[in-house]
């Protein structure tokens, strides 16, 4: 009997030792799975960090382009930013849609239920509210390069404008003596219509981007500049008749091209005449600058396209500030 005893006791010390090594062998494990969840949680809360200053930073720009005067220098410089900025976006959302793999792989290890429910799950909505928060300030982004695009547009059709009714203003009279005069007003010609044409693809991209009065009857009117340049086009075919004609003293030659001139030149003049008359002054004033009157639709525009958008934005905000406030408590 004191055998069996001492053997029956020293099965159950055998077995309550390979207990305990069973379970005190699973906590190893699963503590390193923690401190390596951890390490790459960290990972995913870097990029966080990254895109976070790249947002604010697109956030900004969109705020200062909706306040900004509405001059061509400042928005060809908005522009430049625009554009650098969005290509800090595309990569920074790249870097979030990489990081839901991260915290995929990080569900696969062996962690505790909390750690899953609460610091992981937090981590997670982090990365899905900035990835929404993101596409907010892209569409921001795009409606700043609307307003930036348009008015750089409206400018230098206004500048081109007035440089086409200075070369016109400098048309010489011609000789057929002097052939050199012809060339001088065949060139002109070509100049005014190619002015004519960027002149009205400039005003229509301008109401393409913003589609407020001023940009859509600029782009109306600009038809008329069309038919300038499709006069202007004739006449040059008709001076190159007259230098050929001059350069080979053929007066028989030159009189016939001459005589071709009033037709084409009544189509240029009416055509003129036809812009100016539907030109919206009311809009636009003798300097070329935008009246108060054009300046209203256009904030009227903005707050259309803007205030909606950064109204999201704030409420984005506010859900990562308190998301990313339960993930610095960490997991304890």
């Amino acid at each position: 009997m004191q055998i069996k005893t001492l053997s029956t006791k020293a099965v159950c010390g055998v077995l309550v030792g390979f207990l305990v090594l069973t379970f005190s062998g699973c906590t190893i494990p699963l503590y390193h799975q923690v401190v390596e969840a951890n390490k790459k949680v960290d990972e995913v809360k870097k990029i966080f960090s990254d895109s976070d200053a790249v947002v604010s930073e697109a956030h900004a720009l969109s705020q200062k382009v909706y306040n900004d005067s509405l001059t061509q220098r400042v928005m060809e410089n908005n522009l430049d930013d625009i554009n650098e900025l969005n290509g800090k976006l595309d990569t920074e959302k790249e870097n979030l849609v990489k990081a839901e793999g991260i915290l995929k792989e990080v569900e696969g290890y062996r962690l505790p239920q909390d750690y899953k429910d609460g610091y992981l799950k937090a981590v997670k909505d982090g990365r899905s509210k900035r990835i929404e928060q993101i596409d907010v300030v892209e569409g921001l982004l795009f409606e700043s390069e609307n307003l930036a695009s348009a008015l750089v547009d409206y400018y230098s059709a206004i500048n081109r404008l007035e440089q086409v009714g200075n070369r016109m203003g400098e048309m010489p009279e011609i000789s057929f003596e002097n052939p050199e005069t012809i060339e001088q007003a065949k060139q002109i010609l070509g100049e005014v219509s190619t002015g004519a044409k960027e002149v009205q693809a400039e005003f229509n991209d301008a109401a393409a981007s913003v589609s407020v009065d001023v940009f859509t009857k600029l782009r109306d009117t600009a038809v008329d500049l069309g038919n300038v340049a499709d006069a202007s086009d004739a006449l040059v075919t008709i001076y190159e008749a007259l230098l050929t004609a001059a350069i080979n003293g053929d007066e028989q030659g030159f009189v016939n091209a001459y005589n071709q001139l009033p037709v084409q030149l009544e189509v240029l003049v009416a055509s003129l005449e036809k812009f100016e008359a539907g030109f919206p002054a009311d809009l636009v004033d003798n300097n070329g600058d935008l009246t108060t009157k054009a300046e209203n639709m256009i904030q009227t525009w903005k707050d259309d396209n803007f205030k909606d958008l950064f109204n999201q934005y704030d409420d984005l905000q506010k859900t990562i500030d308190d998301i990313d406030n339960a993930i610095s408590q960490g997991y304890k």
